[in-house]
């Protein structure tokens, strides 16, 4: 299913409700997401230019940078689960099967299980033919947003 204007809008509203700083997330913003398919509730594509400050010494996407662009996927998906909460990342692994070349790469997140304090999470990362390069997975941990607004402890 293909995103409308009115799916992408109640994504962000949602995010609005449980985020805490600027939505969309500044890290998605920086690294030039775009959302190019959502189907609710929680399947969520993300389409990344590959910019030349972040290839590696081969030619390739570096690692670090696909491992921050499927965490922003990951946390939009987090993000979709009812109701939406604020989270941590708690585990965020990449397995890494090809090199990432070309001008873009495409994420696409869905949510495996979300429980009361947790949610699981996983993607996938495609170059420009739509080969399969790299499987992400994280584990949310959702955070009490009665402590968020209280001021640190002093310990």
């Amino acid at each position: 299913m293909t995103m409308t204007p009115p799916d992408l809008r109640a994504l962000l509203e949602r995010i609005g409700a449980a985020a805490y700083g600027t939505v969309p997330p500044a890290s998605l913003t920086s690294l030039q997401g775009e959302i190019i398919d959502y189907d609710p509730p929680a399947i969520i594509s993300v389409q990344y230019p590959i910019l030349p400050g972040q290839m590696n010494p081969f030619g390739g996407l570096q690692g670090a940078f696909l491992g921050a662009m499927m965490d922003n996927v990951l946390g939009l998906v987090t993000f979709s689960v009812d109701p939406p909460r604020p989270f941590s990342t708690m585990e965020l692994s990449v397995r890494f099967f090809a090199p990432i070349r070309g001008q873009r790469v495409v994420i696409h997140g869905t949510l495996v299980r979300a429980g009361k304090t947790t949610s699981t999470c996983e993607c996938t990362a495609h170059d420009e033919s739509g080969a399969l390069c790299a499987k992400g997975y994280a584990t949310n941990f959702f955070l009490d947003p009665k402590r968020l607004s209280e001021p640190p402890k002093n310990t």
